[in-house]
């Protein structure tokens, strides 16, 4: 009688599930590590909940709960009735609209802080306004109304009062080139108008001629360095060219 073996795997199966689960392993490890960003195709999904009653002048230890991701809360009847966010892990967000009539008072949960405020202390979201909440490490979340938020983000330069500079003139001498601007490291854009009834060329790459890679600039057109893309402009000097005498020009450079 012929014994039959019970259906275990031979030395040969063993070996080939452990390399596919390797292959799946790293597959897995460089998937999760390369996602810098997500690109969606439609709206982004998240849980909402209405009509939320902010907890009359509540602090940090009785805010009302807020458990969705989006949450409207409708009824704010004083100033710093309190809402408590949900605890949040890093990478985690929570939209709050306050559509009720006072400034509602919004609380981290258990020892979090919001924009390194106290946590017992919170920060406010007027009524009227939405705010994004972030949390970005543990026990640390950033975020209020989107006003507020975007002057987070933007660039310290961006949010400075910009200086300009007058670079206006004429051509001096026509067949010529002469300089628009001096070399600016930190130059973050400029504009030029022509005035004349001529073509001038400006250059960011040496002398300006009548040819590349000079960029030609006819008559009532404008050049412009930079853009509200784009946080800053070639450095360079400016050179302009004309082929005509007194051909004139209007300029800024910020």
């Amino acid at each position: 009688m012929t014994r039959q073996t019970a259906p275990f795997a031979t030395t040969q199966e063993v070996a080939y599930a452990a390399s596919l689960d390797a292959v799946d392993a790293a597959t897995l490890a460089a998937s999760t590590t390369n996602l810098g960003h997500v690109v969606l195709s439609g709206p982004l999904s998240l849980s909402a909940a209405d009509t939320i009653t902010a907890k009359a002048s509540g602090t940090h230890a009785d805010g009302t709960p807020l458990t969705a991701g989006v949450n409207n809360v409708s009824v704010v009847a004083t100033t710093k009735d309190s809402v408590l966010l949900p605890s949040m892990t890093p990478g985690q967000v929570c939209v709050i609209a306050n559509s009720g009539t006072a400034t509602a008072q919004v609380f981290g949960a258990g020892t979090a802080t919001i924009n390194g405020v106290a946590t017992d202390t919170g920060v406010g979201l007027a009524a009227g306004k939405t705010g994004i909440f972030v949390a970005v490490t543990a026990g640390k979340i950033f975020g209020g109304a989107l006003a507020a938020l975007l002057l987070m983000l933007l660039p310290a330069q961006a949010q400075n009062t910009v200086t300009m500079a007058d670079i206006s003139g004429v051509i001096a001498s026509g067949g010529v080139a002469q300089a628009l601007a001096a070399a600016f490291p930190n130059r973050r854009g400029c504009v030029v108008q022509n005035l004349s009834t001529g073509d001038l060329w400006i250059s960011d790459q040496g002398t300006a001629a009548a040819s590349r890679p000079s960029f030609k600039v006819p008559a009532g057109a404008q050049f412009a360095c930079g853009s509200p893309a784009s946080a800053v402009a070639p450095g360079a000097a400016l050179s302009i060219f004309g082929a005509t005498t007194n051909q004139a020009f209007s300029g800024r450079e910020w």
